[in-house]
């Protein structure tokens, strides 16, 4: 994973370079707020993010403005609810890691990337697996 600039939160701050990332698993989960199926995995991704909250950080990107993020908190309970800090307006990472369609999830372990999958593989098992053998033996998502 090249050092890069992580883009800006919703709430406006900025994130900084990866190399400023702390947690041992990065997970990027590419969405946006149209897909109903996006939104019905946050409650989930939450509480993952809880769970393993010394030794994993997901992040929820989407190219959608903060504005729009913000309102969708407002509108949406599912939204509201989620205890995730998304990346909003992005530019950089999408050119990273191109896709088609959303959900697609990107799993980086101290600063090397694992796999990029489907969000339906994002659980507590795999989470666990990877974090213990460095390894994710899941289908691999292709463009």
């Amino acid at each position: 994973m090249p050092d890069m600039d992580l883009g800006m939160l919703e709430n406006g701050q900025k994130i900084g370079n990866f190399s400023d990332q702390r947690q041992r698993l990065i997970i990027f989960d590419f969405m946006n707020s149209s897909c109903t199926s996006c939104i019905a995995a946050l409650p989930r991704l939450s509480t993952l993010q809880e769970k393993f909250k010394k030794s994993l950080k997901i992040y929820p990107v989407t190219y959608e403005e903060r504005l729009r993020i913000e309102k969708m908190r407002k509108m949406n309970r599912v939204f509201s609810d989620a205890k995730l800090d998304f990346i909003v307006h992005d530019q950089q990472l999408k050119k990273l890691f191109p896709h088609q369609t959303v959900s697609h999830v990107v799993w980086i372990l101290d600063g090397e990337i694992k796999g990029i999958t489907h969000v339906e593989y994002l659980d507590e098992k795999m989470i666990e697996t990877i974090l213990k053998e460095g390894q994710l033996n899941v289908p691999q998502k292709t463009l």
